[in-house]
């Protein structure tokens, strides 16, 4: 049994370990990283930068196939309810949650849907990456406990699974 069914897919799950190692690795820079980045005046740009990555990293993958009714609704209702929660978080570090588990659970719904177009996935690939992208969130969550500065919050774990089942279901 082979672990990847194609070049495509073992690229998507490498820039997955990648971007979830590069997560685990920042957690106890984040508040440093976020008052320097604030001190300079740069805050809001690399946050409308990530939210604008994200965004359009929905859009073009919706766009892959031509979007009609009832689809096309839903995704733009979605895309509205991001911009408008990302809107009214403000600039706390709750926002970098939609950012990075929004593109993590795009990553993981595209490699999925690889493997299902190879023939070789049971579950539905939607349901499968909302899980996957809200364990590796559990383990960013649990990561937290033994560091000085962070602690284990359930309405980060619920971020997480918030960004990725809206980002991938608008995609």
């Amino acid at each position: 049994m082979a672990l990847f069914y194609s070049r495509r897919e073992k690229v998507l799950w490498w820039i997955i370990a990648v971007l979830t190692l590069l997560i685990y690795s920042t957690l106890g820079l984040t508040r440093s990283l976020f008052t320097f980045l604030e001190s300079h005046g740069v805050l809001t740009i690399f946050y409308v930068l990530g939210f604008g990555l994200v965004l359009l990293a929905i859009l073009t993958n919706g766009l892959r196939v031509r979007p009609r009714g009832l689809h096309l609704g839903l995704s733009l209702g979605v895309i509205a309810v991001l911009v408008l929660l990302c809107a009214r978080l403000g600039l706390g570090t709750e926002r970098t949650h939609l950012i990075e588990y929004g593109a993590l659970g795009l990553l993981v719904y595209e490699a999925l849907r690889e493997r299902q177009v190879q023939g070789k996935l049971v579950w539905p690939p939607i349901v499968l990456a909302i899980i996957i992208t809200s364990f590796i969130g559990l383990v960013d969550e649990l990561l937290q406990i033994p560091l000085e500065d962070r602690y284990f919050d359930y309405r980060d774990i619920f971020f997480n699974f918030l960004a990725a089942t809206l980002s991938i279901s608008a995609s």
